[in-house]
């Protein structure tokens, strides 16, 4: 991976987009922001973080949870591929 291609990408997303988010909230936060954009930059960029196991890994404790939790008894049981169309 070429290293100098991230500061100068930061360097542009810092200058730029100001120019496209114009509102007082953007401006009192854009700090933080990029602040935490250059954390996951770092993260993503040490090879030991992989984004998507790690989203597919929430997903699958999330669903679990909805089947095996107590939510399950208050949620209405649904047919598996979706509601059916009435009218068709």
């Amino acid at each position: 991976r070429n290293e100098l291609v991230a500061p100068f990408i930061a360097a542009f997303a810092l200058a730029v987009a100001p120019s496209y988010f114009t509102g007082q909230w953007f401006t009192n936060y854009q700090p933080v922001i990029f602040g935490l954009a250059a954390v996951a930059a770092a993260v993503a960029s040490s090879g030991r973080f992989d984004a998507g196991r790690a989203l597919s890994d929430m997903a699958g404790r999330r669903a679990q949870l909805i089947r095996k939790g107590p939510i399950a008894s208050r949620l209405p049981s649904r047919p598996a591929l979706g509601p059916q169309m009435e009218g068709r």
